[in-house]
C-alpha cells in the first residue's frame, strides 16, 4: 500500500521538522505580526480582553529574530526567558542519543510540569495587573 508523503515523514522526521521550522522562521522574520493580519489572533484575549501567557509571543519572536532583545522582552518577557531552555531541549532531542537526554527527562517529571504550569498561570495573572504594566513602561 502506498502511503505517499506520510512514509517520507516517518523515515525522515528531523529534516521535515527542520524544513517546516526554518520556513516558519523565515516568514516570521520577513512579515511583522504587527503589520500583517494573517497571523492567528489570541482567542483568550478576544473573548476576555486579558492577556494570556502567550500573548505577544509572535511579536516577541519577530523582534528576537531581528536582534531587538529589549523590545522582545517588553512584548512577552516569559517567552524571552524560556527560549534558551526550549532551544537546549530541542538540541538534546535532535543531537543526543536517547539515553543521555537530561532536559527531556526533566520535562517528564510531574514536579517540573506543575512548576511550569504554576509559572505560566502566575505570569498570566501578573501581566494583567496594573503594577506590571507600570514596570514595563519604566523599563522601556
Amino acid at each position: 500500500m502506498n502511503q505517499g508523503c506520510f512514509s517520507v515523514l516517518q523515515r525522515y522526521p528531523l529534516p521535515f521538522v527542520g524544513f517546516v521550522a526554518s520556513t516558519c522562521l523565515w516568514g516570521l522574520y520577513h512579515f511583522n505580526p504587527q503589520e500583517h493580519g494573517f497571523y492567528p489572533r489570541c482567542l483568550f484575549y478576544q473573548t476576555t480582553g486579558l492577556w494570556c501567557p502567550g500573548c505577544g509571543g509572535l511579536r516577541s519572536c519577530h523582534q528576537l529574530l531581528h536582534g531587538n532583545i529589549s523590545a522582545a522582552f517588553r512584548l512577552n518577557p516569559l517567552a524571552v526567558i524560556l527560549l534558551p531552555g526550549m532551544l537546549m531541549g530541542l538540541a538534546e532531542w535532535w543531537l543526543m542519543p536517547t539515553g543521555r537526554r537530561r532536559l527531556l527527562t526533566l520535562a517528564g517529571d510531574p514536579n517540573f510540569i506543575v512548576g511550569v504550569g504554576g509559572a505560566l498561570c502566575g505570569f498570566g495573572v501578573a501581566r494583567n495587573l496594573p503594577l506590571l504594566e507600570w514596570i514595563t513602561r519604566v523599563c522601556s
